[in-house]
């Protein structure tokens, strides 16, 4: 293998593994995607009732749990799915941002659940930031492959 090929190699590679298009390519994998959802719903809000910036949501009221057969508990904001199914994760170029319909209907109107437990109901706290970077793992690894792949 003559040195113009290795350099040829080299550049080539250079050009396919970016910090930019390792990104991209991570925040689009699917698997990465339903791991953010499933954080953040599940494992924060409904398992814990916790706020990305790791405050507490409010506790159920007795008459939530008496009337409404709520649990003990911080408010899981789980009333139907709708919340939690209306989840998404928006990729643009490098960036992720989590999504959801922050609007409720409820019989009286609609409500704004941002205005009454804050916008940090949305995104990740530091606990599930680290266990989406060991899922995060796998496709970097998979990138990294296809990058170092000789055309």
């Amino acid at each position: 293998m003559s040195m113009d090929v290795i350099t040829e190699y080299l550049n080539k590679t250079k050009e396919r593994l970016t910090y930019d298009k390792l990104l991209a390519y991570v925040w689009n994998d699917i698997t990465v995607q339903e791991k953010i959802i499933q954080l953040n719903t599940l494992g924060q809000l409904f398992a814990k009732g916790i706020r990305a910036d790791g405050t507490h949501l409010p506790e159920y009221s007795d008459v939530s749990k008496d009337l409404f057969d709520k649990p003990d508990g911080n408010i899981r904001l789980y009333e139907t799915g709708a919340f939690y199914e209306s989840f998404k994760v928006l990729v643009r170029g490098i960036d992720a941002e989590i999504l959801a319909n922050r609007f409720k209907a409820t019989d009286t109107g609609t409500i704004n659940l941002y205005e009454i437990y804050g916008e940090e109901i949305i995104g990740l706290t530091e606990e599930s930031k680290i266990a989406l970077a060991e899922v995060m793992v796998e496709p970097i690894q998979r990138f990294n492959k296809m990058g170092l792949s000789v055309d």
